[in-house]
């Protein structure tokens, strides 16, 4: 009998175990099918990626020319800019050296005052020249103000 109980219990043992490996089986092929899932996912993930990364690759090229135009472009506005400062800065030196227009259409530059008050002369002309401007201005509105008077 003995042997009968403890042969009943081996089985009950046995049952139990194989009923917690088919357990142990089935959680086990469920998380297989998970991860064959994810797998698949990610290799759509992969190919998608890969497929875009490839499209943006593919317009690099274009904009890598399109970088060097603008840049060479941006040089040469750099040089023009350049280029008429230099001739405002020349401009700049002949009328500060007084340069005048002579009878062969060459620039040949003034005399410059010597003297502090030939220097003085020269301001107090150039106030007058200015003021006989400005005076000249406002007659000229004037009768132009006049003018549009009559029409009136």
């Amino acid at each position: 009998m003995q042997k009968i109980d403890n042969l009943q219990e081996r089985v009950n043992q046995a049952g139990e175990n194989l009923r917690d490996l088919e357990q142990k089986d089935e959680d086990a092929s469920e998380r297989e099918q998970e991860n064959e899932e994810k797998v698949s996912f990610l290799e759509s993930q992969v190919k998608e990626m890969s497929a875009g990364a490839e499209d943006e690759e593919r317009k690099i090229p274009p904009l890598e020319r399109v970088i060097d135009q603008m840049t060479a472009e941006l040089e040469e506005w750099k040089k023009k800019a350049s280029d008429i400062r230099k001739e405002f800065d020349d401009m700049d030196l002949l009328v500060g050296e007084g340069l005048s227009d002579d009878e062969d259409d060459d620039f040949v530059p003034k005399k410059q005052p010597a003297t502090p008050a030939a220097k003085e002369e020269d301001e107090e002309d150039e106030e007058k020249e200015l003021e006989d401007d400005d005076r000249a201005r406002n007659e000229d509105q004037e009768r132009y103000d006049d003018d549009e008077e009559d029409e009136d």
